[in-house]
């Protein structure tokens, strides 16, 4: 009795009673999941050999299955990426896995964005030193609800073919032989996002361990980069210590990570078509389980694939027969040259949902955080410009003149990568309004540094350079006061930096202004005998004050 109870009720993940979210979720993986594609997995040659493309954009990290390429550019297929929703929001660095997704699409497989609703709870051990903190359910759902939003908006997008267009013609053109040269005009196939919780849901535990566990060999599970790196991290712990709250290495439940991974993989090659699965290079260990189970549970038999292998790109890391039939294909993960990741900031990561991080802090992290040393890289990651205009824009950073011979100016290639990426996240809106914010901020000029841009010109009047909507809309941005109208309008500008706390004293702020170096809605004041009238307040209520050229402060007059 008991033995029946625990088979029909305890779920591997909650599903007896979904919660009305779950089934809110579980709805619209339907409706996304039923959006028209232009042509069934499979059935049409792709437009363009994707992994050659990958390659030269330096997405390709290393290929799992041997004969991928071949294979890939010779028949459509589906192709996952898999996002745990460990947060609310995706952040910079997943960009990668959503742009690669792109170019699958862009060269006619069929995208499928997975949402780990079931994977989530369990968490993944890749990459870490320590175990994830765990997440109730209710944080889950609403992380896949903003996750899911992020990936709606991104993979749009991409598929409107606005943003691949260009690159896949080129791509076309380069190679005769590339069957993109008949279709590459064809807009990429629409992107699917699915939601594993639906499949993990209503399996038991006793279920997965009979039906899928049977089919895992721990042998192979330990030999993971990801399992072996945590198994002998400073030991397993202590051995006396029975509440276990000391432990370090790896428990049961990460440990089990790669098989629900791999689970996901059988699922949507019986289900959905995919053959092929991408993710970061530190997921390999997980992709290489997946196709390793894919063939034990098509009873073929053999030995596991090895994890690893394939070098910068192209090398067989799995068997040949009969799981080459399904591929792993891992991208770099975006770092620095000097090895740190590119996309922590000193107030955390940067997200790509624009309620965590504004579109104007999104677009002056990539301006000013993207060294020289790297900024060509982050083009062809991050972006879908074709490689010829990147190139352009590397010949002129070498001091070979830009476009049409003009002169290479400092963080032109910055000023690009952020443009162009923050217009795929946050949208032409988005970008406008990172651009308005920009040059309310940093007097028009772009800020590399985030501190102004010395050679541009001052605006001509306050009128011309702000309005009170653009300012309104950074004021989360730039440190803020509030004072009454009495107590600004006639006030000389000397005592009311001081009064706002950006000048120490009257002597440093009439200094300063001296020096030329105090603006006024950004226009510099010529005079410490400068008072304030009603035609400087920004519509009728703002002002924005500067006190050197990092220094801003947004006044709001009441």
């Amino acid at each position: 009795m008991r033995r029946g109870v625990l088979c029909s009720r305890k779920r591997l993940v909650s599903s007896s009673r979904p919660s009305s979210a779950a089934t809110a979720a579980a709805a619209a993986t339907t409706e996304t999941a039923a959006a028209p594609t232009s042509s069934p997995s499979g059935s049409t040659p792709p437009r363009a050999n994707v992994v050659a493309l990958l390659r030269s954009r330096g997405l390709l990290n290393d290929v799992a299955g041997e004969g991928a390429e071949d294979a890939l550019s010779k028949t459509s297929t589906g192709v996952y990426c898999g996002f745990d929703p460990t947060a609310p929001s995706l952040h910079v660095g997943n960009l990668l896995g959503i742009v690669a997704l792109s170019w699958f699409a862009a060269a006619g497989h069929v995208p499928i964005a997975l949402l780990g609703g079931a994977t989530g709870r369990v968490g993944d051990p890749s990459g870490r030193s320590t175990e994830r903190p765990l997440l109730s359910d209710e944080e889950i759902e609403a992380n896949v609800a903003g996750i899911r939003k992020i990936l709606e908006e991104l993979l749009g997008r991409a598929a409107s073919g606005e943003f691949t267009a260009a690159a896949l013609a080129e791509e076309a053109g380069a190679s005769s032989s590339s069957p993109a040269s008949s279709s590459s005009s064809s807009p990429p196939l629409a992107p699917r996002i699915l939601n594993n919780l639906d499949w993990f849901g209503p399996i038991t535990f006793l279920e997965f361990l009979r039906d899928v566990g049977k089919h895992a060999r721990v042998g192979a599970m330990l030999s993971r980069d990801s399992v072996r790196s945590r198994m002998s991290s400073s030991g397993a712990g202590d051995p006396n210590d029975e509440s276990g709250k000391n432990s370090e290495g790896i428990s049961f439940t990460e440990f089990a990570y790669q098989l629900l991974q791999g689970y996901d993989f059988v699922h949507l090659s019986r289900n959905e078509g995919v053959t092929v699965q991408i993710g970061g290079s530190d997921q390999m260990g997980n992709v290489v389980a997946g196709l390793d189970l894919i063939r034990r549970m098509k009873g073929d038999g053999g030995g596991e694939g090895e994890e690893g292998g394939g070098g910068s790109g192209g090398g067989s890391s799995a068997p040949s027969s009969p799981s080459s039939r399904c591929y792993g294909i891992t991208f770099p993960l975006l770092t620095k040259s000097d090895g740190t990741k590119m996309g922590k900031s000193a107030g955390g990561a940067v997200w790509l949902a624009a309620e965590k991080l504004s579109p104007f802090k999104f677009y002056q992290y990539l301006l000013s955080s993207t060294p020289d040393a790297d900024v060509v890289k982050f083009l062809k990651m991050l972006t879908f410009l074709p490689l010829s205009k990147i190139d352009e824009v590397e010949r002129a950073m070498r001091g070979e003149g830009g476009p049409g011979g003009a002169p290479y100016r400092p963080n032109d290639a910055q000023r690009l990568l952020a443009g162009e990426v923050t217009r795929f996240v946050h949208g032409d809106r988005g970008l406008e309004q990172a651009l308005k914010a920009t040059a309310a901020l940093h007097g028009g000029g772009g800020g590399g540094s985030g501190g102004g841009d010395a050679a541009a010109p001052s605006p001509p009047s306050p009128a011309a350079a702000l309005d009170a909507n653009t300012l309104e809309a950074v004021a989360g941005d730039a440190p803020t006061a509030a004072r009454p109208r009495s107590a600004v309008l006639g006030a000389n500008v000397v005592d009311l930096l001081v009064d706002v706390g950006l000048q120490p004293s009257k002597g440093a702020a009439r200094r300063l202004v001296a020096g030329g170096g105090v603006r006024l809605n950004n226009v510099k004041v010529e005079s410490a005998e400068r008072v304030l009238e009603e035609g400087d307040l920004v519509g009728g209520r703002l002002v924005l004050l500067a006190s050197g050229k990092k220094n801003k402060l947004l006044l709001k007059v009441e």
